[in-house]
């Protein structure tokens, strides 16, 4: 299979439009990368170069249908759900209207969860490798954390002797509305930026629960790749839910962690806070995101 075949192939199946890296992400969760007769090293810079000279030809059957991010779709289909394509906001406009839901998502996950979890917000954009529309597929919105600091010190002594400290690290991507056309997008967005984590999820303010295959699509992705998905409510913050949980790893990737240490001082700030609670048995609330009160 060439990648001009594969990327036909895989539109016709989706029969929406989608990014380079949704194609790419597609091909290997259903193995039809290993049909590509000649793969090389950077298969998907060889994809996107294919798909952007198609494109660019009057007879092909490919064509960009959306700029910002670019999709592409085949001529002969009509868009499924094309009623939904919603105006495409800069980059800074996006950032500063998800970073609204920070202070929502920070009350839910300290009040509504079996065990608090203490929340901080990364700002990507002053990363010191500040590359523009890359940073969001390398640092998440949120992180967090949790710890039982209510049991005996003693048990806790024991499980970290074990090498079974009760610690979890969580990430979060945030996005005001999910729908059929972006939510591959922003869900392997939240595959690239949170899966170091415990537990990753992507955190969503308005998508439709009644779009049976809309649903099923989040279910079937979430099992797939173990990212937790939660519904945001900021008009009653306690009725959000978690629609799927996230799959815990019990590893941390700590190799891309120290790589997020050195490029973003929130993420260091972070992973020094979680030090220096583990150190006096106590968590300084305001290093990370306040919460709103909710009485």
């Amino acid at each position: 299979m060439t990648f001009k075949e594969l990327a036909k192939k895989i539109i016709l199946e989706e029969n929406y439009p989608l990014t380079i890296t949704e194609i790419w992400q597609i091909a290997k969760e259903r193995g039809y990368d290993k049909e590509i007769s000649s793969i090389g090293k950077t298969p998907d810079k060889t994809l996107q170069a294919r798909l952007y000279s198609e494109a660019k030809k009057i007879s092909s059957d490919f064509y960009i249908c959306q700029k910002k991010p670019t999709k592409f779709f085949l001529k002969n289909l009509n868009i499924k759900n094309s009623n939904t394509l919603i105006k495409e906001e800069s980059e800074e406009e996006s950032i500063k209207h998800e970073r609204e839901l920070h202070k929502y998502l920070a009350t839910f996950l300290r009040y509504n969860n079996s065990e608090s979890i203490y929340a901080k917000t990364i700002f990507h954009e002053y990363s010191k490798k500040r590359k523009k529309g890359l940073n969001k597929w390398n640092f998440p919105d949120m992180v967090g954390f949790s710890y039982p600091f209510e049991l005996e010190k003693d048990l806790l002594y024991i499980s970290e002797k074990r090498n079974n400290l009760p610690l979890v690290i969580y990430s979060f991507e945030i996005k005001r509305r999910i729908t059929a056309l972006n939510l591959r997008e922003n869900f392997f967005q939240t595959v690239s930026n949170s899966s170091w984590a415990n537990e990753s999820y992507l955190v969503i303010e308005e998508m439709d629960l009644n779009d049976r295959d809309l649903f099923d699509e989040i279910k079937r992705l979430s099992n797939s790749f173990g990212i937790g998905i939660i519904k945001l409510n900021r008009k009653n913050i306690l009725e959000s839910e978690f629609i799927f949980r996230a799959k815990r790893k019990d590893i941390l990737d700590i190799e891309t962690m120290n790589k997020l240490i050195e490029e973003n001082k929130n993420f260091r700030e972070f992973i020094t806070q979680i030090k220096n609670s583990l150190n006096t048995g106590e968590i300084n609330e305001s290093k990370f995101d306040t919460v709103l009160n909710i009485e």
